[in-house]
């Protein structure tokens, strides 16, 4: 629920926050690079880039979802977010990323003013406003959030749960976007949101729930309409790094080729 998150980060005590599931591992130097690369550029958020684990020996990337980034400032922040309509897990979880504390408090300010909205089991309003309120936004390339497929599957909640946590997250953001005379703006960004969901849902739940997520669907497709493009995860790079790390080793040595 959101509402442990909010008491972690009120009880949080650093410059920066990172919200990590218990199942999810990260990269050896991952804390590092996204926290020197925060100070460095005065950002707000700083994200990386992710590995789906299958098992202990199947790790893939998705290769559309590496994006590369620059600098995004001001409200390029929280178009980065909300323009991509949920499409990109980059951007989709909240594990790959530092945030700013002062940031976060303030999102959880704006939390607490919508009960609802604190007992649903998705994060997505509170990316919602952390990208909202954040000025710096920046990326690091070479560190991973290693995200355990098998796990994440196995203890989803079941789809009718999920969508009425759904109807009030979106419902809350509509509201947000209202209360800032900003819907007009993203009205049709926001139905994308929607009609992703539908669709993912749409033979999974009954209608009359299906309509209060979405009632006027725009843009729903076959189910085969998306596909994801996977390569398996080198993890050569990271190897070296452990052993860098290991006090055991004494000496790394490793070839470089110039392509």
């Amino acid at each position: 629920m959101i509402n442990n998150i909010v008491t972690g980060i009120k009880n949080a005590t650093g410059d920066y926050v990172n919200i990590l599931s218990a199942t999810n591992t990260v990269s050896v130097d991952l804390y590092r690079s996204l926290i020197k690369k925060a100070i460095d550029t005065k950002s707000d958020i700083v994200v990386s880039n992710f590995v789906e684990v299958k098992n202990k020996d199947e790790k893939f990337i998705n290769n559309l979802m590496f994006v590369p980034l620059s600098q995004k400032n001001d409200n390029e922040v929280f178009e980065t977010y909300f323009l991509q309509e949920g499409l990109n897990d980059t951007w989709n979880f909240i594990d790959n990323k530092i945030f700013s504390r002062s940031v976060c408090l303030n999102a959880v300010e704006q939390l607490k003013k919508d009960k609802k909205i604190l007992n649903v089991n998705n994060y997505i309003s509170l990316l919602f406003l952390l990208f909202k309120l954040s000025k710096r936004l920046n990326k690091v390339d070479n560190d991973i959030l290693f995200y355990s497929l098998e796990y994440n599957m196995k203890n989803k909640n079941n789809a009718e749960s999920e969508v009425e946590d759904l109807i009030v997250t979106l419902d809350f953001i509509e509201t947000c976007l209202k209360d800032e005379k900003l819907l007009d703006k993203y009205n049709d960004t926001l139905q994308h949101w929607r009609d992703l969901y539908y669709q993912k849902y749409k033979d999974q739940v009954q209608k009359e729930l299906l309509k209060k997520l979405n009632s006027n669907p725009q843009a729903v497709y076959e189910d085969d309409y998306y596909t994801i493009v996977k390569t398996g995860w080198n993890d050569c790079y990271e190897n070296i790094k452990r052993k860098i790390c290991s006090k055991k080793i004494k000496c790394v040595s490793f070839d470089i080729f110039d392509t």
